[in-house]
């Protein structure tokens, strides 16, 4: 007798392929209902064969990976990044030496034992700070989890207050 797995695709029958802790078990009409709902609403004649073809192809690779995302994005598509300069401020910042530990002490009492900074990321060379946002321009607020979700593919930024 063979195994489950082996006769059903992985979408349809297992509820934790990867392993994960699931807080809800998706049941396969609860799947199959999303499908069809999905497939309702898509312009099939706006498709190349071909196209639909590498879906189905691929489903065990890529595709279904790339499905899951899609889902876990609100069903969305983000292409490119979200964050954008607004334009509404830029300010220049001169070149400035780095603070010692004892300068920081003195300054800052709260800072005691030697390893009492984490890291310093400061900047040494002049730097041009630019107001930007991930809000899209027809959006008002967005709340924190969008916010997190928005803002992961750019590690690369200074955030402050």
């Amino acid at each position: 007798m063979r195994r489950r797995s082996d006769q059903t695709p992985a979408w349809c029958g297992r509820s934790n392929p990867r392993g994960r802790e699931n807080t809800m078990t998706i049941s396969v009409e609860q799947r199959f209902s999303l499908f069809a709902k999905l497939g309702e609403n898509l312009d099939w004649d706006s498709l190349t064969k071909e196209q639909v073809q590498v879906g189905i192809r691929e489903a065990h690779t890529f595709a279904a990976r790339e499905f899951e995302v899609f889902i876990r994005n609100g069903f969305r598509v983000q292409v490119g990044d979200f964050f954008r300069e607004t334009g509404e401020l830029t300010i220049q910042i001169p070149a400035l030496a780095r603070p010692t530990l004892a300068e920081l002490r003195e300054k800052y009492s709260w800072i005691r034992e030697e390893n009492g900074i984490e890291r310093d990321t400061s900047p040494t060379e002049a730097v041009t700070l630019k107001l930007g946002t991930v809000l899209r321009p027809d959006e008002e607020r967005i709340n924190g989890a969008e916010y997190e979700r928005r803002l992961a593919p750019r590690l690369d930024l200074t955030l402050s207050y």
